[in-house]
């Protein structure tokens, strides 16, 4: 049988002194152990049923717990075993008396002490962070109180999130984030500080703060779309520059999350017309001079390679000052729009009309031939071949640009030949 908790249920006043004189004279180990005792026999009670265990005082343990705490907050000892039973009161159901209790006590000042100890443990520093989560559950008037600006709530959980290293710990950081983001009034500053994440080294650290961004910008969220809307439109260029870095990074999770943020900041009317801008400039490197772009598949291509006025396309491809981060991005921004094109995600669906429509105005046939013709990065032009495919038949547009550029006879070729047609397109007539 499974060993029980050592210490008996308090249900008499006479218990309850025995009990807390327990506490009182034991040392911190001892305490440690009671500790355990009482989440692992109380951690699933309500608040009435806490106060029947141990006899109408659990409030007196509470308080003792408290000061516990105190003691330990300094020199990086551990607290692991006292948050949790802290938040066993104050996510007790019917248990709001104990969550007012503990905040009267600083209980708040606390939790983000402890959030932001470095000296701390990833465990106990996310125990902290459970806590917190648990006030911020508690109802509209305890989330709002915990946002108030001199408590810096966000900033504490974002810096927790940029050092935490475990699956588990994003994750609740995660969750905390899209609770305390949703509704609050200062939209743009959280927005903000989330963008400047998306700018981190750490995988783990770009997919959550790419996914807390994705659920607070999605569309569809009623009365609060507009002010959203408002909110991410100060943070336009930053966000569309953190999404392209996003897009050079070589980790399959972060490009995921990448293109699905991108896909959502193309929903959103404050950053569609900048995202649209990228995605065609991400196509073609920053070397690549359009001034020099000439593509006629139907003319004699030898014409263009007599003068030797301009470098052969590897030449113009490989120029950028960093050309893997630059074909990355390449490759990521045609997989963005045969994804957005395929896309069955209603709000994606209702305005994908426009936003192709938009693509085909700023050049995006063009840069997917450029993308195409990249042999130096296989996966650019294999993303380019399917994204062109799929915009053909999405856009009448889109298949005339194509037909102008071209000549009918190629498009007709690559329609019913994609790959084939795309590597026998001669690249040399891409620059002139």
């Amino acid at each position: 049988m499974p060993d029980q908790p050592s210490h008996p249920r308090v249900r008499s006043m006479d218990e309850l002194r025995a009990y807390l004189s327990k506490w009182d004279k034991a040392n911190n180990s001892q305490r440690e152990k009671i500790l355990a005792d009482f989440v692992a026999r109380s951690r699933d009670m309500t608040g009435p049923e806490l106060d029947r265990e141990y006899g109408n005082g659990a409030s007196l343990l509470l308080a003792r717990i408290c000061a516990f705490l105190k003691t330990r907050t300094t020199g990086g000892r551990s607290v692991g075993t006292a948050m949790q039973a802290i938040c066993v009161f104050v996510s007790a159901a019917s248990g709001h008396r104990f969550l007012a209790e503990f905040l009267d006590v600083g209980g708040l000042e606390m939790v983000l002490g402890m959030l932001a100890d470095t000296q701390l443990s990833e465990t106990d520093r996310m125990r902290s962070l459970q806590v917190l989560s648990s006030i911020a559950n508690s109802g509209y008037t305890y989330k709002q109180m915990i946002l108030d600006e001199k408590y810096n709530v966000l900033e504490s959980v974002c810096g927790y999130m940029e050092s935490a290293t475990t699956e588990a710990a994003q994750e609740l950081s995660r969750s905390v984030l899209i609770g305390l983001g949703r509704g609050h009034k200062r939209m743009s500053q959280l927005q903000a500080r989330l963008i400047k994440c998306l700018n981190s080294e750490n995988a783990l650290v770009l997919r959550t703060a790419a996914q807390v961004l994705r659920q607070l910008v999605a569309p569809g969220m009623g009365a609060e779309d507009q002010e959203i809307s408002r909110s991410i439109s100060s943070n336009t260029n930053s966000l569309v520059e953190a999404v392209g870095g996003m897009f050079a990074r070589a980790h399959v999770h972060v490009l995921y999350e990448a293109l699905e943020l991108a896909q959502t900041a193309l929903v959103k009317p404050g950053t569609c017309e900048r995202m649209i801008e990228a995605i065609v400039e991400m196509l073609r490197p920053e070397s690549y001079n359009t001034e020099h772009l000439h593509l006629d598949i139907a003319t004699d291509p030898t014409m263009y390679s007599l003068s030797g006025a301009a470098p052969p396309l590897e030449a113009v491809l490989l120029a950028a000052s960093n050309p893997q981060a630059a074909f990355r991005k390449q490759s990521a921004s045609a997989r963005l729009i045969a994804a957005l094109i395929r896309s069955k995600d209603m709000p994606r669906v209702l305005v994908r009309p426009e936003v192709v429509g938009a693509l085909v105005e700023q050049g995006v046939v063009l840069g997917l031939l450029v993308a195409m013709s990249n042999t130096e990065h296989p996966e650019s032009c294999k993303h380019a071949i399917d994204a062109l495919a799929v915009l053909l038949r999405a856009s009448p547009p889109a298949a005339a640009h194509l037909s102008r550029l071209a000549g009918s006879a190629w498009m007709q070729n690559f329609k019913a030949d994609p790959a084939g047609s795309a590597y026998g397109l001669d690249r040399a007539v891409l620059v002139r």
